[in-house]
């Protein structure tokens, strides 16, 4: 056993050699901890600064009263000049501190006290005193036992306090080096500095295990347990450091994001142990491929996020290209086979794509969306197209803002009756000049720009608006579906609200019933959105069906259709999806398909609704294939109604919206 080894034996759990290292300072901590320890030690100087300012005043009348003038003025001196220095310290302040600046302030907080003890030493040292001077003058020499016990309040590494604690009990060690020894009864000045001594040792240890706690802490917070790298959280907090210095020295640098192609199927497939296995051979190859000085953090489940200081975005390109064939090149198995793994990636560069963090992300996330469309494995850079993004986005926000994000509904048919038995509302934006643009034209930046909840709960409130204001009118309330994005899904506290809004709707209008007595909301969930974790997502859903709220599935049919969803999930309606529909018509097999779906359906209790029907031909063969409902521009074309405000009437009615297809998100 090596001496390093019976040192880390002393520790519980006992710590890594690199860990015993960077407490030795044989190690070089990550900047990003050092970064973290830097802030921590500042901010407790400047408090113990602030507390030692207010106090060492204090005790000036108590001096005053008990030693003699030419004693206690000059000690008076002493500690008002000391709370002055310890009052500049504590103004003392840097948003990114670095290990040097802390050092010094650290320093300069425990060379004030020492300077003041020298000073004291030096007026008592010959003094005449009363009985009780010379008591309340041996409290002066317990003032290197504080400040030698102070440095248990930081964490340090062994040769920080060494540093800091051999000048303290060089400067305690004056008298005894004088022969003058301390004021203080029934010691010498030997004891008091082996005491004093066994005081700095204790404190020291508790400074390392300062260090270790924080370290732990640290991992805890900002680093990702399964990959090893930075977290989301710790990522973001390197990232804003790393712009502002980019901006400061008008430097460049690159941020790109990569994705795992069809993660899905690794945990769905081989289980999630296979999944974690899949991320850390990425986090590996990241390691491998970056230099020392960039960035890589875990942004989400199976997204990373690197950043690379001082490189401009044609250098980064060929970086993001050594990365993607590093990937595609490695030999991973699942299940004792080879399984392909590839990722996705797209990147983004300041300034020449963005000025602002949350720009460059998004164009990150752009780019990214163009290399899954360019079919996996591939690399997407921000382009010039960039732009009309955020004009879009922006135009998306003024109209939220403005009351022009509306509503266009669109009947539901029962196939049998003829009857409308529901309504869909679909997102279309107005524009200032009365135009109307269909979803096709903006959800996909939406949904790039994160925009999805937004105009999620800008059509809800006004549907909500609308159904409230029925009842008024003596009208029973159709079915009302209404979309959903994915980002919804998965936000708790928007999902409450929008529960609130509806027991809000009901103490306003007496209750949105349907004429079943029941809730008229459907919300729709596409099967993209199923293919993440549909028991998280039914978790998060289940105030809503607590509520009585249902839920449909949207384009069923148009991705991994699994009849897993409708047997284990809640689900009421089952939307077909509309190319299966329009093929109808001309393919007996679609026929086949959509009457087994629809008896499968039946038996299940799930009400069917075909999309996308456009001629009355397409409607008879889905009435032949026993579908419920059905829905398209033969019954009718989404068509906007009089804007509605949840604190008012209708403001005035609107003509018919522009024609898309029955999707929110595309339509």
């Amino acid at each position: 056993m090596g001496w390093m080894d019976f040192l880390r034996g002393f520790f519980h759990p006992p710590l890594e050699t690199s860990e015993f290292a960077e407490l030795l300072g044989t190690a070089q901590s990550s900047v990003v901890f050092n970064h973290y320890r830097a802030r921590l030690i500042l901010s407790r100087v400047r408090v113990l600064a602030i507390v030692f300012a207010v106090l060492v005043p204090i005790w000036i009348p108590a001096d005053m009263l008990v030693l003699p003038g030419p004693v206690w003025r000059p000690l008076a001196l002493g500690r008002i000049a000391a709370s002055a220095c310890f009052a500049l310290l504590a103004r003392y302040g840097c948003r990114t501190p670095t290990t040097a600046q802390v050092r010094a302030a650290v320093a300069s907080l425990f060379l004030i006290p020492s300077m003041f003890f020298l000073l004291s030493h030096a007026v008592l040292l010959n003094a005449r005193l009363s009985w009780d001077g010379a008591i309340l003058a041996s409290g002066y020499a317990f003032l290197p036992f504080v400040v030698v016990a102070g440095v248990s309040l930081f964490p340090l590494t062994a040769p920080e306090l060494a540093m800091l604690l051999v000048p303290l009990l060089a400067v305690a060690s004056i008298p005894i080096a004088e022969g003058t020894g301390f004021p203080m009864p029934a010691f010498d000045g030997a004891a008091v500095l082996w005491l004093l001594t066994l005081v700095a040792g204790v404190g020291g240890l508790a400074a390392i295990g300062q260090m270790i706690l924080q370290r732990t802490l640290f991992a805890h917070s900002v680093m990702d347990p399964l990959t090893g790298l930075l977290n989301r959280r710790g990522f973001r907090e390197v990232l804003m450091r790393e712009h502002a210095r980019a901006v400061r020295n008008h430097e460049a640098y690159s941020l790109f994001v990569v994705d795992v192609d069809h993660f899905k199927l690794f945990n769905d497939g081989y289980g999630h142990s296979v999944g974690d296995r899949a991320l850390a051979q990425v986090a590996g190859a990241l390691r491998q491929t970056l230099r020392a000085h960039d960035w890589a953090g875990r942004w989400g489940g199976d997204e990373f996020l690197c950043l690379l200081p001082g490189v401009d975005s044609e250098t980064a390109w060929s970086v993001v290209q050594r990365l993607r064939h590093q990937i595609d090149a490695l030999t991973f198995t699942a299940g004792g086979h080879p399984v392909a793994l590839t990722v996705s990636i797209g990147l983004a560069g300041f300034p020449r794509d963005g000025d602002r963090i949350d720009v460059l992300l998004a164009k990150s996330d752009a780019a990214l969306y163009r290399a899954k469309n360019l079919g996996r494995n591939q690399a997407a850079q921000a382009d010039s197209r960039a732009p009309e993004l955020f004009t879009l986005g922006r135009q998306i926000e003024e109209a939220i803002a403005e009351g022009r994000l509306r509503p266009a509904y669109q009947p539901i048919i029962n196939l049998q009756s003829g009857q409308v038995v529901a309504e869909e509302a679909l997102a279309r934006l107005v524009r200032p000049g009365g135009a109307v643009v269909a979803a096709a034209e903006f959800m996909a930046a939406a949904e790039i720009l994160q925009l999805g909840p937004r105009i999620d709960t800008a059509v809800f409130q006004q549907v909500l608006a609308r159904c409230a204001a029925q009842p008024r009118t003596g009208t029973l309330h159709p079915l009302q579906f209404i979309n959903s994005s994915a980002a919804l899904l998965h936000d708790r506290e928007l999902i409450q609200e929008w529960l609130d809004g509806i027991r809000c709707g009901d103490e306003l209008c007496g209750g949105c019933l349907n004429a079943e007595g029941r809730q008229p909301f459907v919300i729709e969930i596409t099967e993209r959105e199923l293919l993440g974790d549909p028991k998280e997502i039914i978790r998060n859903l289940q105030p809503w069906l607590d509520f009585g709220i249902r839920l449909a599935v949207d384009d069923f049919g148009s991705g991994y259709s699994s009849f897993l969803y409708l047997a284990d999930l809640p689900i009421s309606f089952l939307k077909i999806e509309m190319q299966l529909v329009q093929r109808v018509r001309s393919e007996p097999r679609i026929l086949t398909m959509l009457k087994g779906v629809a008896n499968i359906a039946r038996d299940l209790g799930l009400t069917t609704i075909a999309e996308g029907i456009e001629d009355a031909a397409t409607a008879q063969r889905i009435r032949e294939a026993g579908i419920d409902w059905g829905q398209g521009y033969y019954f009718g074309h989404p068509a906007l109604s009089p804007a509605m405000d949840p604190d008012g009437p209708p403001s005035g009615s609107q003509a018919a919206g522009t024609a898309g297809a029955e999707s929110h998100r595309s339509g």
